[in-house]
């Protein structure tokens, strides 16, 4: 009976959000009056069908939500609902995963039904709604991420917490800081979320047979855990002498922060290590990396104090993110010739580390790599090298020597690694440059207009966004790219590269050439006031248009994707016409800040239009976002 009553609330509810908008305040006083009005109907149960009908028709709306290769991603609650059952299915594809901060803060949420289907629960999903005392957690899941439950009523009650620990359903959230000595995880234990286990004075851990899922970090921060023991009929992971590997021993999970080994040699049978499997183990002194090993993943060794050396062999491809990050007694690195890509942050803070030898076989080098490796005076810079992020070399011993500078501007072999913001007027790149790194003109508020040499062949991520730029000009012999009334675009002018910040033009028309916009491409473009997408253009990157005078824009009909941010901080867009049919839409791409409710909202002012019988749009709103129909 209950549920058919519900349904009819839900029904009722539909009506009243089409008529008109109400804060939340009002929509709990219209909800109190609609239930009082329901009458008696007789006691009978919905079939499955029929209710998972009517909230995919009744409750889609009500949710943020995003398109992936697996099916929707929820990025966000937007009703007032004290019960909710997220469906399993919207648009037609199943519901998969549960973003970060996706009901965060929703205060007025008691209780939560999740779909089988869902496999992952993002970091924050639920932290702070502070009435949510009951959830079900189905077996889809496999992985819950950091604080996804922290300050509900569930994690601020005392009974639901067992010797300290929480567990909901047959997860293991999180235990409290003071659990110690040995722990056995509980029977029937399916997972252990993300940061489960922040518990200095714990020295070993019992995972039964049961457990089938550990998420990322989930014993960080265990500084005197010295073993991890696994049920011999586990059927996923597998422990010796104390480390934790998957059953086969392919993947390094934990070596425990404890061990008082200063040297380890990884088995043989390992081909990855995982991400922050070394984390804070400061015992740590030297390691042997086998051949078999093909990728280090992202904070593997971070904190390791104590590591001296290391090599990393060839057979490994990838260094992930801050996987070296604040080893500050590493003074020597080797990286093998297989390695195509050393991470973001990968050795920030390595500051002993003095000399660093890039083989030929890195094709990309992350943000901030190298920041604040206060020693690094010396670095090879390969041919092989398309990319480069910003602050990747930022306070080394490179950066800080005066010498280093031309005109102040830093070269590392041949790429251009910043430049400083007294950089002005007219700058031609040196002949012989071949890359300019990420954000490299990024502060240069009076360059005003940048020449690049026929050698660059890559250029890096928002790299003049100068408030004073109006012109980019190409050399003639330059084989990658092409310029246009300062325009930046590829040689064939196909893609649209930057837009110079500091144009005068108050309109601008894209040429029918191109195809696509890229990532950033009229970032802080502030003068533009309109322009006009030709039918060319089929995809338009994230944060393509960060320009905050833009105030109307007409898309062609070739558009089929728009990238997150797209149009952010665009905040006197009042139109935006549309050609052709819906296309695939970004995280928050007609979105701005609010500083008054320090979170994204839609643009004030905005109205998408849209010519009647194109498809896959609705009215009056389309993805949250105001619509109305208009005639060519």
């Amino acid at each position: 009976m209950k549920k058919v009553i519900s349904l009819l609330l839900v029904f009722a509810m539909l009506c009243t959000l089409l008529a008109a908008c109400a804060d939340n305040s009002e929509m709990s006083e219209n909800n109190a009056e609609t239930a009082a009005s329901v009458p008696k109907v007789e006691e009978s149960e919905p079939t499955m069908e029929e209710t998972q009908q009517a909230y995919s028709e009744t409750t889609a709306s009500d949710f943020k939500y995003t398109h992936t290769d697996d099916g929707v991603a929820i990025e966000g609650y937007i009703g007032s609902d004290e019960v909710v059952v997220i469906p399993a299915e919207i648009d037609g594809a199943p519901v998969t995963s549960i973003g970060g901060e996706a009901f965060s803060s929703c205060s007025s949420l008691t209780s939560l039904t999740i779909p089988d289907g869902v496999t992952s629960i993002g970091e924050n999903a639920f932290r702070e709604c502070t009435a949510l005392e009951d959830v079900v957690i189905p077996d889809s899941v496999t992985s819950i991420g950091f604080g996804a439950f922290y300050n509900t009523a569930i994690y601020n009650t005392e009974e639901r917490w067992t010797d300290g620990v929480l567990y909901i359903d047959n997860w293991l959230l999180e235990a409290k800081e003071s659990v110690s000595g040995d722990y056995v995880v509980a029977s029937g234990t399916t997972g252990i979320a993300d940061g489960a286990f922040g518990c200095s004075s714990l020295t070993s851990v019992i995972i039964p047979e049961g457990v089938t899922s550990i998420s990322d970090q989930a014993f960080n921060n265990c500084g005197s855990l010295t073993e991890i023991s696994v049920a011999v009929d586990n059927t996923v992971y597998t422990s010796e002498n104390g480390v934790l590997f998957d059953k086969a021993k392919t993947a390094l999970l934990v070596y425990p922060a404890g061990k008082t080994e200063a040297e380890y040699v990884i088995p043989e049978s390992v081909t990855s290590i995982g991400h922050s499997a070394f984390s804070c183990c400061c015992n740590l002194t030297s390691l042997t990396i086998p051949e078999s090993v093909t990728s280090i993943g992202w904070s593997a060794f971070y904190n390791c104090s104590a590591l001296t050396s290391v090599t990393i062999p060839d057979s490994v491809t990838s260094i992930g993110p801050s996987a070296f990050d604040v080893c500050n007694s590493l003074t020597s690195v080797t990286i093998g010739n297989g390695v195509t890509s050393i991470g973001d942050y990968a050795f920030l803070n390595c500051s002993s580390l003095a000399d660093v030898a890039i083989p030929d076989s890195v094709t990309s080098i992350g943000g901030w790599a190298f920041y604040n490796c206060s020693a690094l005076a010396n670095v090879t810079i390969p041919d092989s090298v398309t990319s480069i992020g910003g602050g990747a070399f930022y306070n080394t011993a490179i950066y800080n020597t005066a010498e280093r500078w031309t005109d102040g501007v830093l070269y590392i072999d041949n790429w251009l690694i910043e430049a400083k913001n007294t950089v002005s007027g007219d700058y031609v790149v040196a002949s012989g440059t071949t890359g300019i790194a990420d954000g490299a003109f990024y502060d240069c508020q009076s360059l005003m207009s940048l020449t690049i040499s026929d050698g660059v062949t890559s250029l890096g991520r928002e790299t003049v966004i100068c408030s004073s730029l109006a012109e980019i000009n190409v050399a003639e012999d330059n084989t990658v790219y092409a310029s246009e009334n300062g325009v930046l675009f590829d040689k064939a002018k196909t893609a649209l590269l930057v837009y110079p910040a500091g144009k005068t033009e108050a309109e601008y028309v894209i040429p029918e050439s191109v195809t696509s916009i890229g990532e950033g491409a009229f970032w802080c473009s502030s003068n533009l006031r309109n322009v006009t997408i030709p039918d060319s253009v089929t995809s338009i990157g994230d944060s393509a248009f960060g320009c905050s005078g833009l105030t109307s824009v007409t898309i062609g009909n070739g558009v089929t994707s728009i990238g997150d941010l797209a149009f952010w901080n665009c905040d006197n867009l009042q139109e935006a016409y549309f050609m052709g049919n819906a296309p695939s839409l970004g995280v928050d791409a007609f979105m701005t800040w609010s500083i008054e409710t320090q979170a994204n909202i839609i643009i004030p002012c905005l109205t998408i239009y849209y010519l009647e019988g194109k498809d896959g749009w609705e009215s009056p709103a389309w993805k949250d976002y105001p619509t109305s129909t208009w005639q060519k």
